[in-house]
């Protein structure tokens, strides 16, 4: 992968347990916000960034794709972007490190798992990306 702190998680859906993340990952140490999305085709979430911490994308059904960019100043990869597609027959989770844009969606009907510390916008880093933004960092 292009963004070394991008990590896809392989699901072994038939496996118990599965482990998803290990002491080496930095993500934090406890999760304290879920949020199943639905999407549907052709409707795009909008791009975030996370300030202060990392989050958990898994498909749980159907194909979702994940557009990542980073957008850590100063990083070696700034500016790099990332395209996974998730699926839970394939593997379906990606690691989503803070202060990497990201934004999902889905050809067809969908649905995800995502999970992270806190609730969205409750830090001052947390916010969307406005289009203007979007389309310079995609340009650059």
């Amino acid at each position: 992968m292009k963004i070394p702190d991008l990590k896809k998680i392989e699901i072994d859906w038939d496996s118990n347990p599965s482990i998803l993340l290990s002491e080496e990952d930095h993500l934090l140490r406890r999760f304290g916000f879920m949020e199943w999305i639905s999407l549907e085709p052709d409707n795009k979430k909008l791009f975030r960034i996370r300030g202060e911490a990392d989050e958990i994308m898994i498909a749980m059904r159907g194909e979702v794709q994940a557009h990542a960019i980073d957008v850590r100043l100063g990083s070696p990869t700034y500016g790099a972007e990332e395209q996974v597609i998730l699926s839970r027959t394939k593997g379906g989770g990606l690691l989503l490190p803070f202060g990497i844009a990201y934004g999902v969606s889905a050809p067809q009907s969908a649905q995800a798992l995502r999970i992270s510390t806190h609730t969205n916008d409750s830090h001052a880093a947390d916010r969307r990306l406005t289009a203007v933004e979007i389309e310079s960092l995609l340009n650059a």
